[in-house]
């Protein structure tokens, strides 16, 4: 809950990884996820979200991170200033559409 929490609470761009931890898309999306991390560490917050625990799934939905329990995954949910701003992405990328997705989302 607490990671959930300081998503929400950080000034600035927000990206939140929904991932299983048995999806295979979503191992793939791990280097990616992490390169895309460096790439923008001075300008984005990265996060992720495990649907394995379902207690934290429902914070996520109390909170307003979530509208609903991720039917797809990996999906990357996107914030500013603690407001969602792009609901959900869905589906793995490769490094270069990771970063040009983050580049559209944010306005970089």
């Amino acid at each position: 809950m607490q990671d959930i929490e300081n998503a929400l609470a950080e000034q600035g761009p927000v990206i939140v990884k929904v991932y299983a931890s048995w999806c295979g898309p979503c191992k793939r999306m791990e280097q990616i996820f992490n390169q895309a991390a460096l790439y923008f560490s001075q300008r984005v917050s990265f996060y992720a979200l495990s649907v394995d625990n379902n207690t934290l799934v429902q914070d996520a939905i109390n909170l307003g991170l979530l509208k609903r329990r991720p039917r797809t995954i990996p999906s990357f949910v996107t914030l500013n200033n603690g407001f969602v701003v792009n609901d959900v992405h869905v589906g793995s990328m490769n490094e270069e559409a990771m970063i040009l997705y983050i580049n559209q989302v944010f306005g970089f």
